[in-house]
Formats: structure tokens, sequence, C-alpha cells
């Protein structure tokens, strides 16, 4: 049901939805047990005004019927965007986020609904036939061309491990195990990379064991996670060029759940997949490099956008700069501390409640500037709000780059990893650009 169900007219008292919790519902002359539910859509289109109104109106509503109201994220006040509102859990259920509901049910579910879209789009084109999108993208990279290059990273690594702390006596076993792993040119490259990651981590350790106290093979399985390897392969791909972003399953990490970015990043990619085939190029599958390189344009161009999105658009831009340099500087530490990386920042709840209160407004404009910059980030879908994470006994609101932002700085597209940042620091951020002027890895 729309919200011209109803008309302006009838804004003043709301009276259909008094009505409409009465109602009951018949089939065939029999009673059928159903409850209605009132679904509104596109309340970002109401002035503030009518958009206070009704928000009031639904919230004091005392009557049995389910409520859907969707909006845009801008329509929200900035307030409510850098943390729902103190009513939630008493007049209404909660605020949902789809992006954050998408998240929760893990990639499956949105994958088969972004090639849902996909694939829809695809068909309607002239002479692509009944073909499919995503078999139309490259799952991987053309091995005649790269396994070479990682036979050759891999010795490389290989030789920097054993001149360095790699070829005492104590990690002897460690480097035994990986020589003897078998797999593709990549996977050995990935593997030696891991070793060396998990190599500066035991130096740094503050109690030091002595190296002739060898560590065994299954102190090597013990420290290796998923995620170590992950960032291996981050690094790895750094190092080499190697492609990262491409396929399936990272195109749908990149559209941070939102359809609107993959909508545009699939449709420039499907462009580039229709112009080949159009020029007789056969149905070879778009290649990892080229896949990539698209979607670095579609970044570039959605980075370029930011100072004409909002008011504060150059210090969003600031910000976002210093969060983008933290990041890398993070992920890419030798030891990888925060595997497969960083990609967001946080600040205490103490902080974020000071920022929404009325106390931030009047603190000065240096604070002022900061909400409008969060707001605005978030609005746009910039940054991604996760609210009250646990740390350590701490709680914080951590604040994700968007995917594709992930991208333009070289980073993973995980989530996880974060940094916690003061205020004060973030009002930094705001006045002067980075050192690295949005440097990208």
């Amino acid at each position: 049901m729309a919200l011209g169900f109803f008309g302006l007219s009838c804004l003043a008292e709301l009276d259909g939805l008094h009505w409409l919790a009465d109602a009951t519902f018949e089939f065939d002359g029999r009673s059928i047990d159903a409850r209605p539910i009132l679904l509104l859509d596109d309340l970002q289109y109401l002035s503030d005004v009518q958009h206070a109104y009704l928000n009031g109106a639904l919230t004091a509503l005392r009557k049995p019927l389910g409520i859907w109201a969707a909006e845009r994220l801008e329509a929200l006040q900035q307030k409510d965007l850098i943390a729902p509102g103190v009513l939630e859990g008493r007049d209404y259920d909660s605020v949902i986020r789809l992006e954050e509901r998408w998240l929760k049910r893990g990639a499956g579910p949105l994958g088969r609904f972004l090639s849902q879209i996909a694939n829809l789009r695809a068909r309607q084109a002239d002479g692509f036939g009944d073909r499919d999108f995503f078999p139309a993208i490259a799952d991987d990279f053309e091995n005649a061309v790269w396994d070479p290059k990682l036979r050759e990273a891999r010795e490389v690594i290989e030789r920097r491990v054993l001149e360095g702390p790699g070829g005492t006596d104590r990690y002897a076993a460690w480097v035994g195990q990986t020589r003897e792993k078998g797999g593709s040119p990549k996977e050995a490259a990935i593997e030696w990379r891991t070793l060396e990651i998990l190599i500066v981590r035991d130096q740094a350790r503050s109690q030091r064991s002595f190296d002739f106290d060898q560590l065994n093979e299954s102190d090597l399985e013990a420290q290796t996670r998923s995620n170590v390897r992950d960032a291996a392969e981050l690094f790895l791909s750094r190092e080499t060029r190697l492609p990262y972003y491409y396929g399936r399953d990272r195109l749908s990490l990149l559209s941070s759940s939102n359809i609107d970015q993959f909508v545009e990043m699939s449709g420039d990619l499907f462009e580039e997949i229709l112009s080949a085939s159009l020029l007789r190029r056969g149905d070879r599958p778009l290649s990892a490099e080229r896949q990539e390189a698209i979607l670095k344009a579609v970044a570039e161009r959605r980075w370029e956008a930011i100072p004409r999105a909002a008011a504060q658009g150059h210090a969003m831009l600031r910000l976002l700069e210093h969060l983008g340099e933290l990041c890398a500087d993070e992920t890419f530490k030798p030891s990888a501390p925060y595997a497969p990386g960083v990609t967001g920042f946080a600040i205490s709840m103490a902080d974020r409640e000071f920022l929404v209160s009325d106390s931030a407004v009047k603190s000065g404009d240096n604070m002022r500037t900061l909400r409008e910059v969060l707001a605005s980030c978030i609005a746009l879908n910039l940054l991604e709000p996760r609210l009250d994470a646990k740390n350590k006994g701490d709680r914080w609101l951590v604040l994700y780059l968007n995917r594709l932002l992930c991208l333009r700085f070289g980073l993973p597209l995980g989530y996880g990893g974060w940094r916690p940042r003061k205020v004060k620091a973030l009002t930094e951020w705001l006045g002067k650009p980075s050192v690295g002027g949005g440097r990208r890895g």
C-alpha cells in the first residue's frame, strides 16, 4: 500500500489507520484469521513537517496494526543517522537497515538476489540471447599469463624468508612443511607469503624464545588461520599486481549490499561484455584484469563525485582520505595484525552520545561539522555504521568504508578490522588533506 492511499488531506488525522487496524477479512463468506499490515514506501519525499508529523502519529498509534515504513537514509535526521532513536524497543521493534540484514544472512541470499537482477538486465539486451550475467565474467585469472609470474613471486618470497629469520633452525620445520605443500602456483605463493607473515609475528613477540627453540609443524597449523591467508593473498596481489577485485563473489561484496551500486558496477561490466559480443570476439568470459580495471574506474567516478554530493562535500572527502590512509597503513603492516585488514574506524558510545546531543551543536563549529559530515557519509552510503559493537568490555559505533572505496584504497572486502579514534582526531581530519592525498593501493 502506497502513501498516496491516504493523500495529504488525510495526514491531519490519519483516520485510515484506525479503521484499517480494526478491519477483518472474509473469503467466500468465511472469516480469515489474518491481520492487516500497512506498507509505506518512499517516505523520503515528504517535507520535513510531514515527515515529523507522520513519525509522531505512527509512534503514538496504540492499535494492533503492523506498519512497515520505508525511506532512504538521506531522509533521516543527523542524530538518527549516527544512531537509532531513543524510542526503539518500546514504540517500535527496530530500525532495519537493509544492508545489515543482508550481511547477517550471509553472502548466499544476497548473491542470488543480485544474480537475478543482473540476469534480468542481460536478457533484455539485444544480441545477448539467453545467457546469464555471472557466467560471462571470469571467476579466475588466465593461468597462462599469471602462473609464470606467480612462480617467480614464490621464489622471491622463499628467498626472502630464508635470507631472513626464516633461515634459522627455529623455523626449519615450518619451512619444510611449506615446501611440501602442493597446489597451484597461486596457492604456493600464498602459502609462502602466509609463512612470512607468521614469522614476522613470532619475531615481534615481546618475550622472544631463543633461536635454538625449534617450532614444530603443529605450531604452524595452530597459527595459520583463513584470515591470515586472506591477508597473504592481498599482500601478494599488491606486490605482483595480480588481479584481486573480480568474479561473482567479490562483485557481490563490492556492492556493499547496495542495489544501486551493484547496478552501476554490473552495468559497466555488461557494456564491456556486450561490446565484445557485438565485435564478434566470441563468448569468452570478461577477464579478471579487465573486470578490475572497469571496477576501479567506477570507484574513481564515485570518488570524484563526493565533493558535489553534499554541502560539506570537500570535508567528507578529506575525512575519507584520512580513513583510507589509516586503513592502508594498518592493513599492510608486515605482521598483518588485523588480518585480513582494517576497513573502518570506531568511536566510543560515549563520544557517539555526545555527537547526537545538543551539547555537540553548542560546542563549536568543528563538532557541528563533524556531525554533519558523518551523517552525510552514512546517508550517501560512503560509511556503513555498525552500532553497539563490543570489544574488550567497551561499546563502540563502528563506521566501515563502503566496499567500493575499499577497492580504491586497495583494501580487503571483509568486515571486522577497525581502529578506535577520538572525535577530536576526527575533527582534525576535516581540516587538512591526508599525507598521501587519498593515495590508492
